[in-house]
């Protein structure tokens, strides 16, 4: 499960995990230097409505379901124009499956994502899915 629907009645825990990530974007931006995160969102239940507030709220919608295989280097996180050259990545990924962790790891497997600047995944402890 991940964020889960956020804009109908009932769905506070959706809203607090949303506020929570805003935060971080908003808590990591550096005004000294005119730099912000850039913040992606993807959740299969996601609505035309909570789509459009997303926009709203400057958070960039992906409209492909990429399971996890996410590639920081040369993909959606990279960036073309070197704008996040020198700076981690954060995934923020609460109560989501043992397989999307796997396939992130997977998908930055040995490259520079892994290493340096570095790769910071925020969701539950891998202990959890121990076998």
């Amino acid at each position: 499960r991940g964020v889960g629907p956020f804009a109908g009645r009932g769905d506070a825990s959706g809203r607090a995990q949303l506020a929570a990530a805003l935060c971080l974007r908003d808590g990591l931006r550096c005004d000294g230097c005119g730099w912000a995160p850039a913040v992606e969102f993807y959740d299969p239940v996601t609505t035309g409505e909570e789509a459009e507030a997303l926009r709203e709220l400057g958070v960039g919608v992906a409209e492909k379901n990429d399971r996890g295989f996410y590639a920081v280097e040369g993909g959606r996180g990279g960036g073309a124009d070197g704008d996040r050259a020198g700076r981690p990545v954060v995934l923020f990924m609460p109560h989501c499956p043992m397989r999307l962790y796997s396939n992130v790891i997977w998908a930055n497997w040995g490259a520079t994502a892994v290493d340096s600047p570095g790769l910071i995944v925020l969701g539950n402890s891998f202990l959890k899915y121990e076998e």
